[in-house]
């Protein structure tokens, strides 16, 4: 009975992961690419409850903290690496509609390379987060969930076609490379970030994260898939005002 209780966090990152590598297939597949952002958030449900079962059942072990990180890899870092560079296909072939991948020039592919950043700098990320013995009660840089669900708002933003000039300015490949490098680059910084794990479940000692939590879901629920990015700046400039303790 004991050992069935320590695998059960274990089989929820395996889940992850197995949903990680099932939207990476569906992204390369156009007419399945509407699946990938939902299969993502999937992931980050049973990211969340590998954690939580194994806080509450006290299966605590070093076997599941590296399979969690491996799994974010593939979950939070290749597959949200490889939707941005769908997107940036998409968006290059809505800006001309003679391009074609195979014929992509030196510096399209340079905008793409950007993309690639994404996986490896949350392989980056998570590999410090393992080693950095400061990071228990809150983050050393953007999480890389927080990093993925970024992209994935961000493609269901996206998805559907808008003459909003808004639109049309994130669409263009140059913000979006811009996007993967500011993504990248803010994992490995040294900003300090709110921790969404929670200790004990009272208001007192946990504001922030329920400020985090209720006015993300409102968000979400009242503007879709833009309140989703407004829910992923507000958590980092309420970390940058409100800086946790390390």
């Amino acid at each position: 009975m004991n050992q069935l209780k320590k695998n059960i966090p274990n089989t929820l990152t395996l889940l992850s992961l197995t949903g990680g590598m099932l939207s990476i297939i569906f992204a390369f597949h156009t007419e399945l690419m509407g699946y990938v952002p939902f299969i993502i958030l999937l992931c980050t449900l049973f990211d969340f409850l590998d954690g939580l079962t194994a806080r509450w059942l006290g299966a605590y072990s070093d076997i599941g903290k590296e399979l969690d990180s491996l799994a974010d890899v593939v979950s939070f870092g290749v597959a949200p690496g490889i939707l941005m560079f769908r997107l940036m296909e998409k968006g290059f072939a809505e800006f001309s509609s003679s391009f074609r991948l195979e014929s992509a020039s030196a510096w399209q592919w340079l905008l793409f390379a950007c993309a690639f950043l994404i996986p490896a700098f949350s392989a980056l990320r998570l590999a410090k987060f393992n080693l950095d013995t400061s990071q228990k009660t809150s983050f050393k840089g953007l999480p890389t969930p927080a990093s993925g669900l970024f992209v994935v708002f961000l493609f269901l933003f996206l998805l559907k076609p808008d003459a909003h000039a808004f639109h049309s300015f994130l669409n263009h490949p140059l913000v979006l490379a811009f996007l993967s490098v500011a993504l990248s680059f803010l994992m490995v910084s040294n900003l300090r970030m709110i921790s969404l794990k929670f200790k004990h479940y009272r208001l007192s000692g946990n504001e922030t994260r329920y400020l985090l939590l209720v006015s993300g879901l409102a968000l979400i629920i009242s503007l879709g898939a833009a309140g989703g990015m407004i829910a992923m700046l507000l958590y980092i400039l309420l970390s940058v005002l409100f800086p946790p303790e390390s």
